[in-house]
């Protein structure tokens, strides 16, 4: 499967689990494309017909990455170059997209959340982070964070991913690390 897009707020034991999905990333250009979105650089997304509230921008946060999509392509690049990683085929995973989200009104703190998360990805995956950007002006707030699958020196994205029964392991543990502190059930 090129790219699975993975819906995770699925019930475990009558619990919501409020990790959305993860999507492999494919492309030569994708992890600018997907900064791109992630930063609001892209206009055609914005506008009378977007889910997306142009008022409601500057409310969005990034906990980690650069200020622009270049320079979160250029930094995947360079990581990539910097562990000899031999040129990849076209259609390998470049990049992983976790997204979490938070029911609206969830009264939560939803920087510490979203900071918790993020910091419960690095450790889990053991992976470069290139961003994680915290979106306020949509209806449902929600985190987009981007990886590099570098491991040592390759790239190992369909190997992170994994089967169902690792994306099971996937979503238990995030609900143990960080949704069932925050009393997300």
């Amino acid at each position: 499967m090129v790219n699975i897009l993975l819906a995770i707020v699925i019930a475990m034991a009558n619990e919501i689990v409020q990790f959305r999905r993860i999507k492999k990333l494919t492309g030569l250009n994708i992890i600018k494309v997907a900064s791109r979105h992630n930063l609001r650089e892209i206009q055609a997304e914005l506008g009378e017909n977007s889910n997306i509230d142009a008022d409601r921008i500057k409310h969005n946060i990034a906990i980690k990455g650069a200020r622009t999509a270049s320079e979160n392509a250029q930094e995947a690049l360079t990581l990539m170059s910097n562990a000899n990683v031999k040129p990849i085929r076209h259609d390998a995973v470049r990049g992983l997209e976790i997204i979490i989200g938070l029911p609206a009104n969830s009264g939560l703190n939803e920087f510490n959340y979203y900071s918790d998360a993020v910091a419960w990805a690095e450790k889990y995956f053991e992976v470069p982070m290139i961003s994680a950007v915290i979106h306020n002006d949509e209806s449902m707030p929600h985190c987009h964070v981007i990886m590099i699958p570098l491991f040592g020196r390759r790239m190992i994205g369909s190997g992170l991913v994994g089967n169902r029964q690792r994306l099971k392991a996937m979503q238990t543990a995030f609900y143990e690390q960080v949704a069932q502190r925050y009393v997300l059930v």
